[in-house]
């Protein structure tokens, strides 16, 4: 409640950048046992991504300085805001064990938001567990599809110097599979990976369908890119407030734009999260939300990287989704939220038995006819 805060920046050793110390950027390889991040973890600049080591540690801390990211006009009182991380006597490592020891139990990932983050810890009302999405694990390898899935959709969460993107296959009773997940680092590779031919063990073919791509960064190259790729790429931006709907539909206005009058998607991001989070809990089977075998743990982190809190807000209780932690990334979990927006846009509640069969015994239909019909069928090039 100060008139002033104040956090303290420090220079990357490589490029000079002043930046702020966030768990976000503390990294580990793969590990056999969580003991080895003491040894194993490093710290990367935001900027240039450039690795940091606990050696370097002593001369940023040295050339740091004090910068307000708050203050009034009339300052009569002034906070300072520092974590565990600046330490010059605890490594990054030990943050990072001390993280992954403490994840999966309220009390010590308690400890370790308020006492290591210096963050506040809120009142939990929905949570899902890394070790929760790992028990979801397919019998099917990255890459495949499962037999039966319909259709593919995609999602890819836009960042300043890279893209996430997920995979998934839809099924009846809205099942799901994360089929394919990973980093890109343009958009020539975007648009490779979501024209990928996908294959199913008894050898059919899939494309994916519809992918929604995170227009709240970089708008404008978001807008042109999915002008260029309309056929399976739509804009979207989550929305700061509560929707009547899961989503709402508008149209881009930019005048001389090549996307002006192309489709834009506000997202309830609460509402999928809700759905992700109910379908998680249930077993693997018909309505479960899967991921493919042998999958990796950054994923999952950042799938269960939100959980949902009981808040006060002008006196009444409302309940929102936000990060466990300020700086643990959740580019999958919003990934995960457009693709199940482009299966809601594909009409995925809508699959039967029946249906799916009658589609399968049909000729293929265009993309485009489909959406206009209000019927969408399997990937591209499944029926044959």
């Amino acid at each position: 409640q100060a008139d002033e805060r104040k956090q303290y920046y420090v220079p990357c050793p490589h490029c000079g950048h002043y930046q702020t110390l966030k768990f976000q950027q503390i990294k580990w390889p793969e590990l056999q046992d969580i003991t080895e991040a003491k040894e194993k973890a490093y710290y990367l600049c935001e900027n240039c991504n450039g690795i940091i080591m606990d050696q370097h540690k002593p001369q940023m801390l040295a050339h740091g300085r004090w910068q307000s990211e708050h203050k009034k006009r009339h300052v009569s009182s002034v906070a300072f805001h520092i974590n565990t991380i600046y330490s010059p006597w605890v490594r990054f490592g030990e943050v990072a064990y001390e993280f992954l020891k403490s994840k999966d139990d309220p009390a010590l990932f308690m400890n370790f938001v308020n006492s290591w983050l210096a963050e506040p810890w809120e009142d939990t009302k929905a949570k899902i567990s890394s070790d929760g999405v790992l028990e979801r694990q397919s019998e099917y390898e990255e890459a495949v599809v499962p037999n039966d899935a319909v259709f593919l959709t995609g999602g890819v969460d836009v960042q300043k110097k890279c893209m996430y993107y997920t995979v998934r296959a839809w099924g009846y009773g809205m099942t799901s599979w994360n089929i394919a997940h990973g980093l890109c680092e343009s958009w020539q590779q975007i648009e490779n990976v979501m024209n990928t031919r996908f294959y199913s063990p008894n050898g059919t073919e899939y494309m994916v369908n519809l992918c929604g791509i995170d227009s709240g960064d970089q708008t404008d190259e978001v807008y042109q890119f999915c002008a260029y790729n309309q056929e399976w790429a739509i804009p979207v931006k989550g929305s700061s407030r509560k929707l009547t709907a899961p989503y709402n539909r508008s149209i881009i206005d930019k005048g001389q734009s090549i996307a002006n009058g192309l489709a834009l998607y506000l997202v309830d991001g609460s509402y999928y999260k809700d759905l992700i989070a109910a379908r998680i809990r249930r077993p693997n089977g018909i309505g479960s939300w899967m991921v493919y075998k042998g999958c990796d743990r950054n994923y999952t982190e950042q799938i269960c990287a939100e959980e949902k809190v009981l808040l006060i807000k002008n006196g009444k209780e409302v309940e929102e989704w936000q990060k466990k932690s300020a700086h643990i990334d959740n580019h999958y979990l919003d990934c995960e939220v457009y693709a199940a927006l482009a299966a809601d846009l594909l009409n995925v509640r809508h699959l039967t038995k029946e249906a799916i069969q009658g589609e399968r015994e049909q000729k293929h239909i265009p993309a485009s006819e489909q959406a206009a019909s209000g019927w969408i069928s399997g990937g591209k090039g499944w029926l044959k």
